[in-house]
């Protein structure tokens, strides 16, 4: 559903017939992000075949075909994009750039997963919120809070640096706890309950609230994508909550918290 809605906002043609065998391959880009050779090998493998698939598309494109695209689209702005010497992206950065606006789209299914547990095992907290008009916001939050698409995220430092009174020397690699930040207790209260009604009325803070990475998104390594991931996660939550039936098809399916992305094992599957 998530490669189908954004291969179509982008005006992107879908390479096959079947949206699956795109979207497995644009899974494995993210959910083999670990540290298993095999996992890696399949993604390098599905991200080659992608870009490939992108660049023949961004070339049909340049030769005059796919006139029945919206030139305000994704797809012909970025394929179509000149420098200030009127000269094209090279075809390979123009897919890449394409793919860096699919990929973390189709990401988001990690976050309606974990947001279909929450809905199953916090019914009783959910109700007590239902009738603020922004509670499927507060829900979100709580969700991306408690349970982040990657438990931790690294660097290398790229200059000798001093942070809190210790020295970083440049090529050492730091590690930023996604996990323990969002549920760090001097900042939030209760940190390992499950509580929207504590974002009902949260001011917002960019360095203790970073599923998506900290601080600003203009300076920092903070998604750009965060606001459409919560509109998206919005979405899937109001309908679930209000416009279906289902349950989980394994009501005791636990979170995996030392795999990325933290999902568990065997996936979440509801049944409707």
């Amino acid at each position: 559903m998530l490669t189908r809605s954004a291969y179509g906002w982008a005006g992107l043609p879908l390479p096959t017939d079947d949206a699956k065998v795109t979207a497995d391959r644009l899974a494995d880009l993210f959910m083999h992000a670990g540290p298993s050779p095999v996992g890696q090998i399949k993604a390098r493998r599905a991200r080659r075949h992608l870009e490939r698939e992108t660049v023949q598309a961004i070339e049909e494109l340049r030769a005059g075909g796919f006139a029945d695209v919206a030139p305000d689209r994704a797809f012909p702005v970025v394929a179509l994009w000149t420098d200030q010497e009127g000269q094209l992206l090279p075809a390979h950065v123009a897919a890449v750039e394409l793919l860096n606006i699919i990929r973390p789209t189709v990401a988001v299914s990690v976050f309606m997963a974990f947001a279909a547990l929450a809905l199953e095992r916090h019914r009783e907290t959910v109700a007590r919120v239902r009738d603020h008009p922004d509670w499927p916001h507060a829900f979100v939050q709580e969700v991306r809070r408690t349970a982040p698409f990657f438990p931790a995220t690294t660097g290398i430092a790229r200059a000798d640096l001093d942070w809190q009174g210790e020295t970083i020397r440049a090529g050492t690699r730091v590690v930023l706890d996604l996990y323990g930040t969002n549920r760090d207790a001097r900042h939030w209260q209760e940190p390992d309950r499950f509580d929207p009604a504590r974002f009902l009325d949260w001011p917002g803070d960019p360095y203790t609230m970073v599923p998506q990475g900290a601080g600003e998104h203009a300076r920092t390594h903070r998604c750009p994508g965060e606001w459409l991931t919560i509109r998206l996660m919005e979405r899937f939550t109001t309908f679930m909550h209000g416009e279906i039936d289902w349950r989980l098809a394994d009501p005791d399916v636990q979170m995996d918290y030392s795999s990325f992305p933290a999902l568990p094992k065997k996936g979440v599957l509801i049944s409707i």
